[in-house]
């Protein structure tokens, strides 16, 4: 398991494994929805509201799920290699990523390495970028 989340009622419990994104019912023992975010998700995030899920991963990418229903919602592209990390900020309504990484792990170059914070407008797209001197 890569991540885990709780949801901000503290109910449900999204988690990362591989390319699954499981929802759990805090108390029960069987998931409640499944997300599949392909090539291998690393990090899940909730929103404010326990609505929407973030999830970010391999791929590059950052994707808006509807938190009951697994249902997609929205990509976010503009990493250029693995995104790590994905949260919401207060509002709901943007969200930050980080990435840094191989795209491809067999390269044995620093081909595809990038290491930069996005910032997102939900559902819009990105806005600002910073990367590290």
């Amino acid at each position: 398991i890569w991540s885990v989340a709780f949801s901000p009622d503290g109910g449900r419990i999204a988690c990362v494994s591989g390319s699954a994104v499981s929802v759990w019912e805090a108390a029960m023992s069987e998931p409640i929805a499944e997300i599949n975010h392909p090539v291998g998700a690393t990090c899940v995030a909730f929103s404010p509201d326990g609505t929407r899920l973030l999830t970010c991963g391999y791929d590059t990418n950052v994707r808006l799920w509807d938190a009951a229903s697994g249902e997609p919602l929205e990509i976010y592209r503009g990493h250029r290699g693995w995104v790590w990390s994905v949260a919401f900020l207060p509002d709901g309504q943007s969200a930050l990523s980080s990435g840094g990484g191989r795209k491809t792990a067999n390269l044995g170059t620093n081909a595809g390495i990038e290491f930069a914070l996005r910032l997102w407008r939900l559902p819009e797209k990105e806005v600002r970028v910073a990367q590290p001197k």
